[in-house]
């Protein structure tokens, strides 16, 4: 799992800072952070925020702040939504998508664009959950 990640993180680094302005690491970081449910995923979103700050010429450190409250926010839902599910993944990153193209003003048409990152993060969330190890998948019950 770790090698996909790595592998779609930076992939989804250069694409972002290069060829298009869909949040590529907002989605990737939002569905590794639901399948996994770790602590460490915010020091990997602060400093994609930080190279990502850097390769787009933006003020350093708006993007990490960004990605940190919104992986915040899902984490604080997560104990009352089941968030493992492409209709949350599909909510979330369509939120998360249009309040980033809205913050780091980038004009153009931001619904549509919204939209489509969010159906890509639906399609991330489903490849990377075809790679999770079911012996770490834990039951709604344990975790209450």
């Amino acid at each position: 799992m770790k090698y996909i990640l790595t592998l779609s993180f930076l992939l989804s680094v250069f694409l972002e800072s290069s060829v298009t302005t869909i949040p590529l690491v907002f989605l990737v970081l939002l569905a590794f952070f639901v399948l996994e449910r770790k602590e460490w995923i915010f020091a990997l979103a602060f400093l994609a925020g930080i190279f990502l700050d850097i390769l787009s010429f933006r003020i350093v450190g708006s993007t990490s702040i960004f990605f940190l409250i919104l992986l915040f926010l899902v984490f604080l839902y997560e104990r009352k939504f089941e968030t493992a599910t492409n209709y949350f993944i599909f909510a979330a990153s369509l939120a998360g998508s249009i309040l980033f193209l809205a913050v780091f003003s980038y004009s153009g048409a931001i619904i549509i664009e919204g939209l489509v990152s969010s159906v890509i993060g639906v399609l991330i969330f489903m490849v990377f959950s075809k790679f999770e190890n079911p012996a770490r998948k834990e039951t709604i019950g344990s975790r209450i």
